[in-house]
């Protein structure tokens, strides 16, 4: 879901991008090989940060709701009388990454 919304962000700005072309072929007189370029650089950038920020935010927006569950847990633990060393309750922490 999150991918087929950047590639739509990705796709709206492309096409603003392609609606100023007739301004940038005006303003930098440039040739339709140059406008091409354009746009292809621009597109590439745009989608290249688009995925980088959105798996950059995945991957930090996990770790606090990993803290809170864990502060969680620890309080119930200490609550209930269930200490650390009480076999049954022990959990292994969640392991993300490869």
């Amino acid at each position: 879901m999150a991918l087929s919304i950047s590639l739509l962000i990705v796709i709206i700005d492309s096409t603003v991008v392609n609606v100023a072309l007739p301004t940038l072929q005006r303003e930098l007189d440039a040739s339709a090989s140059e406008l091409q370029w354009i746009v292809d650089a621009y597109i590439l950038v745009f989608a290249a940060l688009v995925l980088t920020t959105g798996s950059l935010s995945d991957h930090l927006s996990r770790f606090p709701s990993v803290r809170l569950r864990r502060a969680r847990v620890r309080f119930g633990r200490s609550s209930t009388g269930h200490g650390k060393n009480h076999k049954r309750y022990q959990t292994n922490p969640p392991h993300f990454g490869s």
